[in-house]
């Protein structure tokens, strides 16, 4: 089982910084960082704020590790972590993009479907 100061490395990792970019944007020393992600000591109450206000993770979830998408993978929650840092502008248009790619795989799908359907029936009728 991890501790959560193997979860708040992991958290850092995800968001591809160093203990020192990280440390500096919640507002402790690189040594404490290093404390807290070795086991050796506790993060504060004001330290976890900072974590979550800056990954937009729920405390519970760098605490207990508790996600509701636990099946997600490191790449999928960096996605998602980024796309909570986003405007609601540009969250609209990662979203339309999402759609039209999801809706041109779903045409193709149809089509591929179509063109089986088609062949089988072919075959039926020689």
């Amino acid at each position: 089982m991890k501790n959560i100061g193997e979860r708040i490395k992991k958290i850092r990792k995800s968001i591809k910084m160093s203990q020192i970019e990280f440390s500096k944007k919640i507002g402790i020393s690189q040594g404490t960082l290093s404390e807290i992600e070795n086991g050796n000591n506790n993060p504060s109450i004001e330290t976890l704020i900072k974590i979550k206000e800056m990954t937009n993770l729920d405390i519970d979830e760098i605490i207990y590790g508790k996600n509701n998408n636990k099946n997600l993978e490191d790449e999928e929650i960096n996605i998602i972590n980024k796309y909570r840092k986003l405007d609601d502008r540009d969250k609209i248009r990662v979203e339309t993009y999402i759609d039209y790619i999801y809706l041109e795989k779903s045409q193709e799908s149809l089509t591929l479907e179509n063109t089986e359907i088609e062949n089988t029936e072919n075959k039926k009728s020689s």
